[in-house]
């Protein structure tokens, strides 16, 4: 199965930190499937293909050029960090299940944090 992961900001040589909680994931995911990830990031000045960490990755600030790298890798799922508005109608375009990585703070309501708060002992 081709999986495609897209996140603007993975990591990179110049990037060491960005998005490293995507990345502890899908550098799990080549030893179950075939896996690459692609980005659309508009501070790019060229585009950058490379592998970290066994994961094969592509960098572009040009939004076709991410658009035709996708279609190309015919993947059977999408599976989004940082969804950015301007793909947004392509990836449902694509008729693809699409998984979407959340963080907790994105997740959690802020009545939740209360309750936390309300457990805690005096």
């Amino acid at each position: 199965m081709e999986i495609v992961v897209v996140d603007p900001d993975y990591p990179r040589e110049e990037n060491l930190y960005g998005d490293v909680f995507v990345h502890t994931r899908v550098k799990g995911y080549p030893a179950h499937w075939k896996v690459r990830v692609i980005g659309l990031n508009t501070l790019l000045t060229k585009d950058a293909r490379y592998t970290w960490d066994g994961v094969n990755v592509f960098m572009s600030s040009d939004i076709n050029k991410v658009k035709q790298e996708i279609t190309d890798a015919n993947p059977q799922i999408l599976i989004v960090h940082f969804i950015q508005w301007q793909l947004m109608d392509f990836f449902l375009s694509t008729k693809r299940p699409l998984a979407i990585f959340v963080h907790g703070y994105e997740a959690l309501s802020w009545r939740r944090r209360l309750f936390d708060y309300n457990t805690l002992e005096r």
